[in-house]
């Protein structure tokens, strides 16, 4: 069975001559690419949008709190951040304002 190149370099089967095989959805093959393994899907699309300079400030942010935190448990972890040296901790994304203006 012919094999297709995607943009990542990965193989997908084409599913034209075999219907019964399903082609990989979109989230799988981001899996293929070494910049986000070890990341959680769920934050996958957002590294990479940043990493390659499509996202917002905001997004950026998030997306370095929440590498810098492990990729676990980030809003939690990001909103009880300790680190005050860190030039995006005023910015830092889940936190109260009312919280934020009393420290």
């Amino acid at each position: 069975m012919p094999a297709t190149n995607n943009p990542t370099g990965s193989n997908l089967t084409d599913t034209s001559q075999n219907p019964s095989i399903e082609a990989v959805p979109e989230t799988k093959i981001l899996l293929l690419d070494p910049l986000v393994q070890g990341i959680p899907l769920k934050y996958q699309k957002l590294f990479l949008r940043a990493f390659h300079g499509k996202a917002s400030p905001r997004q950026a942010i998030k997306a370095k709190c929440a590498d810098c935190n492990g990729w676990e448990d980030v809003a939690r972890r990001t909103r009880e951040c300790t680190i005050r040296k860190c030039a995006l901790w005023v910015y830092r994304p889940h936190q109260n304002i009312a919280k934020r203006l009393d420290e």
